[in-house]
């Protein structure tokens, strides 16, 4: 019996702990499909009028915010609003296909901890984007944000 119970437990810790995709936002056209790898964690959470879907690494040292935001207009002002100051540096991306633009920025987290912002900013339309922030204290050239590259590199884009 202890056997079968503790079999029961594994499989559920398995579960909980497997990789999952993530249409983001559910009901809107077109989503994103994010992969979120193992062991990583996601919550979707209403900040002001959007919603956000939050991933955090196992350790928490890597953490995303992906949303779907109004443009203000600009994407420049879109992004000096989201990093709460004039970004450091702009350069051509993509994210899920789309033409994008990634913003650099700093901020100190409430226990003080220096941390590095990476904005990617890909208009739909004229009034929106999607918008994907990666936050951690580890420099842009550290090799430990390679999962964090390849979260980024496999978001698509969904049509339907």
């Amino acid at each position: 019996m202890k056997a079968w119970l503790l079999a029961g437990l594994l499989a559920f810790a398995a579960y909980g702990a497997a990789a999952d995709d993530i249409r983001f936002p559910p009901a809107f056209t077109p989503a994103l499909m994010v992969h979120v790898p193992r062991g990583w964690t996601s919550e979707k959470a209403q900040v002001l009028l959007s919603d956000n879907l939050l991933i955090n690494s196992p350790d928490s040292q890597i953490v995303f915010s992906i949303s779907l935001a109004p443009t203000l207009g600009s994407v420049d002002r879109l992004a000096a609003k989201i990093l709460k100051q004039a970004p450091t540096g702009k350069m051509k991306t993509k994210l899920a296909g789309l033409d994008a633009f990634a913003y650099r920025g700093k901020t100190t987290n409430p226990d003080g901890v220096a941390l590095n912002l990476t904005l990617i900013v890909a208009p739909i339309d004229p009034q929106e984007a999607f918008t994907c922030t990666l936050i951690t204290w580890m420099e842009d050239g550290d090799k430990r944000l390679a999962p964090a590259r390849k979260l980024i590199a496999d978001i698509k884009l969904i049509r339907k």
